[in-house]
């Protein structure tokens, strides 16, 4: 709804600053859908990456003994420490999915009001407005992108938690 009023508004500001915005909406969106699924695998990965991590952690721990006996704590270390390895690369994976999300959004939004800016300071464009409607046009097309950075915090806590959803075959031990 507030992004519907947000365009309204400019539309009543000027008809091609609401063009632009308008066709921004819709990157906007598919961008948004295109980073959570993304996310959604690195965080899954991360998961799996873990639970393999966990797994041999609890392995060494139940049979220390045993691995003690056998002269086998370099191997065991070895395993774990490869599980180790993996889980910190899929979890940089994940930081850098929301690092890159954060940087899109907010050079789309300078896109989009620079190029509010190009076409209200052009001469010759139909756009045709004052001083005030294009700091109001420029402040009305921030507050469309506002709301993505909670959006991705949002989004983060529910998909971590159905990336552990997982059907039972598919974890990896």
């Amino acid at each position: 709804r507030q992004v519907v009023g947000i365009l309204g508004s400019v539309f009543l500001l000027s008809w091609v600053l609401g063009l632009i915005l308008l066709a921004a909406v819709p990157l906007v969106g598919l961008m948004t859908f295109a980073f959570r699924r993304k996310l959604r695998r690195a965080q899954t990965s991360n998961r799996v990456q873990i639970n393999r991590e966990s797994g041999y952690l609890s392995e060494a721990a139940q049979n220390i003994i045993t691995v003690k006996n056998l002269n086998k704590e370099r191997y065991i270390g070895g395993k774990y420490a490869a599980a180790a390895t993996g889980a910190f690369k899929a979890l940089d994976g994940v930081n850098v999915i929301n690092g890159f999300f954060s940087a899109a959004m907010q050079i789309m939004q300078a896109t989009v009001i620079g190029l509010i800016v190009v076409f209200a300071v052009n001469s010759d464009s139909l756009v045709g407005i004052t001083a005030g409607s294009l700091a109001a046009a420029i402040a009305l097309a921030a507050n469309v992108f506002r709301p993505l950075a909670p959006l991705s915090d949002a989004i983060q806590e529910p998909q971590a938690a159905s990336a552990g959803a997982l059907p039972h075959n598919r974890w990896p031990l």
